[in-house]
């Protein structure tokens, strides 16, 4: 069976097998005394946070001691300077237009810069070369080759 604290101290659960499944009905019920408002407390909080039990107050002070410790570890740092922050909201305009130009010199700088001056992906690719070249980061040698390799000739 399974042992449930309840209000009445602690239910057993016994399992029961028909031919429509597995169910559990609740047997004998035992009695623990003053503290089983606490031990039924303790197993409702249990479904939403973690919760250790410990057998007395010096042990209860030790793990507490070891929790606080474990959080004042610092990190590690050895990946920081490769990994890169994650963004779950990306600005569709620059995915957008970094799959059009990533191998015409167009990265996420270039192309958060570009949509922020021009608004959106087709106000760039209709947009003279030297507009392009006054955004940071952005060369007119880049420029003419972005707008030359998104089909524009005329530059």
């Amino acid at each position: 069976g399974v042992a449930v604290p309840s209000v009445g101290g602690t239910t057993i659960f016994k399992e029961i097998i028909t031919g429509k499944g597995h169910f559990f009905r609740a047997g004998k019920s035992y009695f623990l005394g003053p503290a089983q408002g606490a031990y039924a407390w303790l197993y409702e909080v249990g479904k939403y946070i973690e919760v250790h039990q410990t057998p007395t107050f010096n042990a209860t002070c030790t793990l507490l001691a070891a929790f606080y410790k474990a959080d004042q570890k610092e990190g590690h740092t050895t990946f920081q300077r490769y990994l890169k922050e994650m963004n779950f909201h990306p600005n569709p305009m620059v995915q957008r237009l970094m799959g059009m130009g990533s191998h015409l010199g167009i990265g996420p700088a270039r192309a958060e810069a570009l949509i922020r001056r021009f608004g959106t992906v087709y106000n760039v690719a209709v947009a003279m070369p030297e507009e392009l070249a006054a955004v940071d980061g952005m060369g007119k040698a880049v420029a003419i080759k972005f707008l030359r390799g998104v089909g524009r000739p005329d530059v």
